[in-house]
């Protein structure tokens, strides 16, 4: 963009313009973490509670009864995983650890990892609508900069390629790019697609008819901002009472597996 501005003379309105796309996306990725700090504690709260019923509270529960083989199956399996951890936490924790490096370094470099796993994150029913939001907006506002800043279509789509990192949209990019190179129309080569909003492909369609695309863009990558908001919103809102389910669960087996045989224990004592 800053590039293209001092042929076109417009450097300061790009540079403006660059600042509120920056201050934009400043606002939403701190959107985004700040509605996951809640759902994220919940996950570190939830895994110290089962490390610790785990490795302190079922040995000690368990140690109470000599024949281990009468035990409720729940009571063993909890058993046995508690007796992994204590022997091999140092392990665990050393696999945790490199299976996130393994993990960010085969994203990156091994194609058909990174391919499923952004389709897999397009897939997700929680998350897709916000996840498509967010590039409907992007795309909507980055194509409008790089328009309204005399950068030809062509261009403009081979840096915003680079720019998303999914590799679904990365690649559709470079597609509307081919498809424009061979005389088709912004509208036509995204009409079929399922990563985009049908609503912004008849808006496009009325740009490139009034030619004021750019502006045009600009209008919709707003309306996709507040958008994005309120899914953010609505996800977040969705994900905690799973968590909670979730963690429920887990925890309220490890419980299970310590009462049940102190039930029996007392229904024996009884009589």
């Amino acid at each position: 963009l800053i590039k293209a501005a001092p042929t076109m003379g417009n450097l300061p309105n790009v540079l403006k313009e660059l600042a509120g796309e920056m201050e934009s996306y400043q606002k939403i990725t701190a959107k985004i973490k700040w509605s996951l700090m809640y759902p994220a504690a919940l996950i570190v709260f939830a895994i110290a509670a089962v490390i610790i019923l785990v490795t302190k509270v079922v040995p000690t529960i368990v140690a109470l009864f000599p024949d281990t083989e009468s035990l409720p199956g729940i009571t063993k399996f909890t058993l046995s995983v508690s007796w992994f951890v204590i022997r091999r936490w140092f392990a665990l924790l050393v696999g945790s650890f490199w299976a996130v490096i393994t993990y960010q370094f085969l994203y990156v470099f091994f194609i058909p990892l990174r391919i499923f796993i952004d389709g897999l994150v397009l897939k997700i029913p929680i998350i897709k609508d916000a996840i498509r939001t967010f590039y409907m907006y992007r795309f909507a506002k980055l194509l409008g900069d790089f328009l309204r800043a005399g950068v030809d279509p062509m261009r403009s789509l081979s840096h915003i390629a680079k720019i998303f990192s999914n590799f679904f949209y990365q690649k559709k990019m470079i597609d509307v790019r081919n498809d424009l190179n061979a005389w088709f129309t912004f509208a036509d080569a995204i009409e079929w697609s399922v990563l985009f909003d049908p609503i912004l492909v008849q808006i496009i369609v009325v740009g490139e008819q009034t030619g004021n695309l750019g502006e045009i863009l600009q209008t919709m990558a707003e309306f996709y901002k507040e958008q994005l908001m309120q899914k953010i919103t609505s996800a977040v809102s969705l994900i905690e009472p799973i968590l909670m389910g979730l963690i429920a669960i887990i925890i309220g087996s490890i419980v299970a597996s310590v009462f049940l045989p102190l039930a029996d224990l007392v229904s024996v004592i009884g009589q």
